[in-house]
């Protein structure tokens, strides 16, 4: 009866210590936000019924550029340009600096190294896979109702 309970014992340990180990990370958590991301399209969400109203692909150079976000809180975002049919780096548009995330509200503030303001946007999709930040809010198709202004990264 003791090793049928030891095995059993053993079984259940095992079985917990893996499923931990395979959890998907916490909705919204930080370790989801640490990665490199690409900007892959920017929407305007409708307030009225959530439809896209208009959405634009990214592409060219301007798909080439990427946030990143450590686990330091500090981020990099690389730019680049179309130059003599070439895409290249631009790196006197190169952003650096620190974020604040509140896992809590979704919002994200990023300060600047180079600037003396700060941005705060909301997140409202993140996921190991795609993030989505709100840019902006209001009646881009006048029908009385605020819409919202999507910018989509995928890793």
């Amino acid at each position: 009866m003791k090793q049928l309970f030891f095995t059993w014992m053993l079984f259940t340990l095992t079985w917990v210590s893996c499923n931990k180990d395979n959890a998907e990370p916490d909705p919204f958590g930080k370790e989801l936000l640490v990665a490199s991301w690409k900007m892959t399209a920017q929407q305007v969400i409708s307030g009225k019924d959530e439809s896209v109203l208009e959405s634009y692909e990214v592409e060219g150079c301007d798909a080439l550029q990427e946030f990143i976000f450590n686990d330091d809180n500090t981020f990099t975002f690389t730019a680049y340009r179309k130059s003599k049919g070439e895409c290249e780096r631009r790196e006197d548009r190169d952003e650096v600096g620190t974020y604040r995330y509140d896992e809590e509200t979704r919002k994200i503030t990023f300060t600047y190294t180079d600037r003396e303001y700060t941005d705060d946007f909301e997140i409202l999709t993140l996921t190991s896979s795609e993030m989505r930040f709100l840019v902006y809010s209001g009646d881009y198709d006048k029908d009385g109702i605020d819409d919202s202004q999507v910018v989509v990264f995928n890793r």
